[in-house]
C-alpha cells in the first residue's frame, strides 16, 4: 500500500556559505511571513536554532536589535545573510570554506518552540573543484 506524500514533504535542508545561511523549499516554508529571524546556537546538542519573527514581534521591540537578523524569502528558498555570524559559526565549527564551497545540514521543524533545528552534526561538505 502507497503511503501518497504532499509536494512539501521533502527534506529539509540548510546549506552555510562563507557569507549566508540558504533554506531550501521545505525548510523555508516555516518563514515565508518572517519578519527578520532570531539565530541560536545549541553547544551542547550542537544545534542551530533559526526562529521567524512576525513584523509584530519585530516591532514590540522587546528584542534587542543586535539580536535580530534579516531573512530574505523567495518561492524556493529562504537566506539569511549575515557574513559576521557564518564566520563565527564557521570557527566554532571548524567549516573550511577554503577546502569545501559550502556546508549541507538537516534540518526539522519543533512545532513547539516555533523553531528550525539544524543539526550542526550533519555535515555534507561539497568541495571546491579545482
Amino acid at each position: 500500500m502507497f503511503n501518497w506524500k504532499t509536494r512539501n514533504q521533502g527534506s529539509k535542508i540548510v546549506t552555510i556559505y562563507e557569507t549566508n545561511i540558504t533554506l531550501n523549499k521545505s525548510a523555508s516554508t516555516y518563514f515565508n511571513h518572517a519578519y527578520s529571524v532570531l539565530l541560536g546556537i545549541d553547544d551542547d546538542t550542537k544545534q542551530l536554532g533559526i526562529k521567524p519573527l512576525s513584523k509584530e514581534e519585530f516591532e514590540r521591540g522587546d528584542i534587542p536589535e543586535e539580536k535580530l537578523y534579516k531573512i530574505s524569502a523567495r518561492s524556493s528558498y529562504a537566506r539569511i545573510s549575515n557574513k559576521s555570524f557564518v564566520t563565527d559559526l564557521s570557527k566554532q565549527l571548524g567549516l573550511d570554506f577554503e577546502q569545501n564551497k559550502l556546508y549541507k545540514f538537516s534540518a526539522s521543524w519543533n512545532d513547539s518552540q516555533k523553531v528550525l533545528v539544524v543539526d550542526l552534526q550533519s555535515a555534507e561538505e561539497e568541495p571546491h573543484n579545482g
